[in-house]
């Protein structure tokens, strides 16, 4: 009988969601999506729909029922133009993007707009300012807030959450099943492996057929894991992905989780980190949906389950299936399955070879005593080339030699892993290059340090196969203390986990090679463990950089550390201080934290220094708020990553101006003010940082911060003659640029 323990008991809950079912369509542009509820924004949850619209602006939105106008919104990022609809059932249409708002509306928001002398506006209104009926135009689609054009829709209940609206009676033509391209196993504890690395595995989907995926190989582990799946769904003739409507795991025929878009509150709506898998988003291996949960300030809203989703076997081997379902219910379903084994540590050594053969010995012993061995040729990143072929294998009283035929490819490398799959026990894999690697004196090594849930380890990777034994050591106070190693590739290693409370009384680690054991890297290192719900604090070794958490910061307990390295010049500027990268950069924090950095330079202007986070090719600004009394810049920050201090004395740039200096125009043509907003260091905050003045008078242009110009529609023909404009715009570190113009109007 298979035994399978769940960490807590299964309670899939199926919410049935009754919403107004008499909505019409919003605009005439499309039936047609590019974004569906629920989908993966940086640091956010998509709140609606985006309706696609042929790449063009100026389709009309209609009212979906009737109501009154709530809200009324200008700002040159996030919805750009928006309306707020108060239906008559309770609910609210939220329209987002727009071009430009009904005429009926245009009175009031330009009234607001002079009143504040700025663009951006938040205007609520009553139920008897500006009602509404179903299908009556309201604004009409545009690009504001946003690179492209498309209309972003979204519903809110009563409580002001907002809702799948394809739940309603909104519906989209679609016949297509998902796609499932892979499935992660992510190691949840100390003893956790998977395939005997204690690192999350990745394995490819295999597609047998319509809406049919298979993991083809059995995939061994111990020790508690979770499941993740990294999947989208489309729609026939178009090349748009889209997020999905319900995924549901279930292990040897039991629901063990469920996760479900349908709805949420914008106070949960920074969890989408925890929702999605972080980890393996920042370290590019895409967007996996995560079917498991861990502790957290606040529940996941799509998250359907009673139970963690964390899969614990005892032994045996258990049938997975993940199903990925669209909202129109188009199904695909992947199969696989887990063999719960006890990992040893893998030992092995290349005995001869000549241009025939070659001959393994593997030590037999007690405790390892093997009856099946698996062998494969795989490249330097451990990805199989071809299975290697056994010519003949002799048993001995103290070891195992199999003879190999050689490989085909030049730098092919023999994977080995041995087991007893009655006894359930398997060997981590051994690595052997049957090619001679020349002598190193020191190698060029790369080590970073990785978090996984509840553990953290050490990696080391080589740019080339050492000629000796790698090992890594870890020195608290004065003890110098040996970490076991396990080898993902010839040239790759993660050292075995430790509690986060070992790591954090390191003070040093050491990278040895060869019999020797000749240092080839020490580095000192300065962990400092983070515990949720208590407010601490953190400080670099020159106490240049400090970073302040509350006790709302954190998902879970975190080891955080920095390393200090000299500025790489991108493009531009005086870069005044060291690139701090603060760590972990992997993992999401809950409600970020404050950072300072000490800066007491007299010679220099304060206000044009700023804490910024450099790029591959520009720095990107965080923050220049510069408290006098810690002598410090202080900055809020998400998530940890990389910063520095620059000094930014650039002034913005104003291009391609209309009308041209000096031009000569009809006043048909002369409708518009239009110019370029350009910065390259700490930008332009919004729209109160520009000004902009025809014939004397100030007037309100729109700015569209995400395209990086502004607009002024002139509100009635110029009069024929000489005109002057003036436009000024000023950056976050107060540097100014005006530039003014003349242009004639001719009859």
């Amino acid at each position: 009988m298979k035994k399978y323990i769940q960490t807590a008991l299964l309670c899939i809950i199926l919410p049935v969601f009754v919403h107004g079912q008499n909505y019409i369509w919003p605009t005439n542009s499309s039936r047609y999506l590019s974004a569906t509820f629920g989908e993966y924004r940086q640091g956010h949850f998509h709140s609606g729909i985006d309706i696609k619209t042929n790449y063009s602006v100026g389709y009309p939105v209609y009212a979906v029922a009737d109501g009154y106008v709530s809200r009324l919104r200008t700002s040159p990022f996030g919805y750009g133009k928006a309306v707020y609809l108060q239906l008559n059932d309770g609910n609210t249409a939220v329209y987002g993007h727009l071009e430009r708002f009904s005429d009926k509306m245009l009175p009031i928001l330009r009234n607001e707009q002079k009143k504040l002398g700025r663009y951006s506006v938040d205007l609520s209104l009553q139920a008897n300012d500006l009602p509404v009926s179903q299908g009556e135009i309201i604004a009409y689609t545009g690009d504001t807030g946003t690179l492209h054009p498309h209309l972003h829709f979204e519903i809110r209940d009563r409580q002001g959450k907002p809702f799948n609206p394809l739940l309603a009676n909104l519906r989209i033509h679609d016949n297509t099943v998902p796609t499932i391209q892979r499935v992660a196993l992510v190691p949840i504890g100390l003893k956790s492996r998977i395939e005997g690395l204690p690192v999350t595995g990745i394995f490819a989907a295999s597609n047998i057929g319509p809406g049919r995926y298979v993991v083809e190989d059995t995939i061994r582990i111990q020790g508690p894991v979770g499941v993740e799946i990294q999947t989208y769904d489309t729609v026939k003739g178009l090349s748009n992905k889209y997020g999905l409507y319900r995924i549901r795991l279930a292990v040897d025929g039991l629901d063990t989780f469920l996760v479900q878009y349908d709805e949420f509150d914008f106070a949960q709506t920074a969890l989408i980190d925890i929702e999605k898998d972080f980890q393996l988003m920042t370290e590019g291996a895409g967007r996996f949906e995560r079917l498991w949960k861990q502790d957290a300030p606040q529940p996941v809203p799509f998250f359907r389950s009673g139970g963690s989703g964390v899969l614990k076997f005892n032994e045996g081997v258990h049938r997975v299936e993940i199903q990925a379902e669209d909202v129109n219910g188009n199904l695909s379903s992947l199969t696989f399955h887990l063999s719960a084994v006890v990992f040893a540590g893998g030992r092995a050594r290349m005995a001869a070879q000549n241009d025939t053969a070659l001959w393994v010995e593997i030590p037999r012993t007690e405790s390892e005593e093997f009856s099946t061995f698996r062998f494969s040729w795989v490249d330097s990143f451990a990805t199989v080339i071809r299975q290697a072929i056994t010519q003949k294998i002799v048993q001995t009283k103290d070891s195992y030699r199999i003879q190999i035929a050689p490989s085909i490819e030049s730098k092919a490398i023999l994977k080995i892993v041995a087991g007893s799959p009655s006894r359930g026990v398997w060997c981590s894999p051994v690595f052997i290059s049957p090619h001679k690697i020349p002598e190193t004196v020191k190698p060029d090594v790369q080590v970073r340090f990785r978090h996984f849930p509840n553990t953290f380890l050490g990696e080391i990777k080589c740019a080339t196969a050492p000629s000796g034994m790698i090992g890594f050591y870890i020195q608290k106070n004065d003890h110098l203390q040996p970490v076991k190693l396990i080898a993902c590739s010839d040239r790759h290693w993660v050292t075995e986990p430790l509690p986060l409370s070992e790591w954090e009384r390191v003070l040093v680690y050491e990278i040895r090679m060869g019999e020797n054991a000749t240092i080839i890297e020490r580095e000192s290192v300065d962990f400092h463990r983070l515990v949720p719900a208590r407010s601490d604090g953190y400080f670099s070794d020159d106490s240049v950089l400090s970073a302040s958490f509350g006790p709302e910061a954190l998902y879970d307990t975190l080891l955080v550390w920095s390393k200090a390295s000299r500025a790489t010049p991108v493009k531009y500027p005086p870069v005044l201080s060291p690139v701090y990268s603060l760590n972990p950069q992997t993992q999401p924090l809950f409600r970020g934290a404050e950072i300072r950095f000490a800066f007491a330079d007299s010679n220099r202007d304060i206000r044009k220094i700023g804490i910024y986070s450099p790029g591959r090719e520009q720095y990107h600004f965080v923050g220049n708020l510069y408290v006098d009394s810690l002598r410090a810049f202080v900055a809020r920050v998400k998530n940890l990553g990389d910063f520095c201090l620059v000094e930014d004395t650039e002034p913005p740039r104003i291009t391609g101006t209309f009308p041209r200096n000096g031009g000569r125009y009809s006043a048909a043509k002369a409708d518009h003010l239009r110019a370029g907003i350009e910065d390259t260091l700490s930008g332009i905050a919004d729209d109160s940082a520009i000004q902009v003045t025809l014939d004397g008078e100030t007037v309100i242009a729109e700015y569209h911060g995400v395209k990086d110009y502004i607009r002024y529609e002139i509100p009635g023909p110029l009069a024929p003659g000489r005109h002057s404009y003036s436009i000024s715009v000023r950056d976050n570190a107060g540097n100014t640029t005006t530039t003014s113009h003349t242009f004639t109007i001719i009859e």
